[in-house]
């Protein structure tokens, strides 16, 4: 639960406490003004793909990426922050299998990972907003690495993508096992090379399938047992016995 305190109050609290509207002296009432559209974009009918739940990923991600080395840039933080809190932005409740087999409109026009597709257009629409957007305050070396970053970041939300994803970063594991003890790296773990973008943008990728594989696991832990349809009131399965 989040107290009274929506979604525009926590994120702001962790993208200012970070830095990052300073840093790219972004006016914090614009700011203010962007995370409350981000916040309406969110259905308040929607039971679990709400505005607390994009709250609720960002704060998530936040703890996580301060639990690893620091090797994220200001730019790359960013992005980070707003794929969490802009992944899911218009849900409406259905899913890509859903709007694939009915030959909704979004999958004709993205033919794959529909609503991811659907969430990121949303996003970007919102950050390039003359009124609210926050792109012209980005510098322009930073620009196009951060929409592939939060292009990226989004996408990998497609569940159906996960496990390959997931390979991937087993893959990138096992190469790097070890780096550590080779020339040329520093003793705090970061790899430091001519291809440290690159590098970055692949633990960055990879840290959002560990977050996404890690919130999967707890709703999975969190369901509760469904009673089948018909059933009686007070039934109470098949081999239990009722409580006195």
């Amino acid at each position: 639960e989040s107290g009274g305190y929506g979604l525009k109050g926590i994120a702001f609290e962790i993208f200012h406490g970070e830095g990052l509207v300073d840093a790219f002296a972004i006016p914090h009432a614009r700011f203010k003004s962007l995370l409350a559209r981000i916040e309406l974009l969110y259905s308040v009918e929607n039971p679990y793909h709400c505005a607390l739940h994009a709250a609720d990923v960002l704060s998530a991600s936040h703890c996580l990426r301060k639990a690893l080395p620091d090797v994220f840039s200001a730019v790359e933080t960013l992005a980070l922050y707003l794929a969490a809190l802009g992944h899911d932005a218009g849900h409406f409740r259905l899913n890509n299998a859903f709007l694939k087999n009915s030959k909704h409109t979004l999958a004709k026009k993205y033919p794959e990972s529909v609503l991811e597709n659907f969430h990121l257009g949303l996003v970007f629409e919102l950050l390039e907003d003359p009124d609210v957007g926050i792109v012209p305050f980005l510098p322009a070396t930073d620009l196009a690495r951060f929409r592939a970053l939060l292009s990226a970041l989004i996408l990998a939300t497609d569940m159906s993508k996960h496990m390959g994803l997931f390979k991937e970063l087993q893959r990138w594991v096992g190469e790097n096992d070890g780096a550590r003890d080779g020339d040329g790296d520093d003793d705090d773990g970061v790899v430091r090379s001519d291809d440290d973008a690159r590098e970055r943008e692949r633990r960055v990728r990879h840290f959002a399938v560990v977050r996404h594989l890690i919130r999967r696991r707890r709703r999975r832990g969190g369901r509760r047992r469904r009673v089948p349809r018909g059933a009686a009131p007070g039934h109470v399965g098949v081999g239990r016995r009722p409580r006195r």
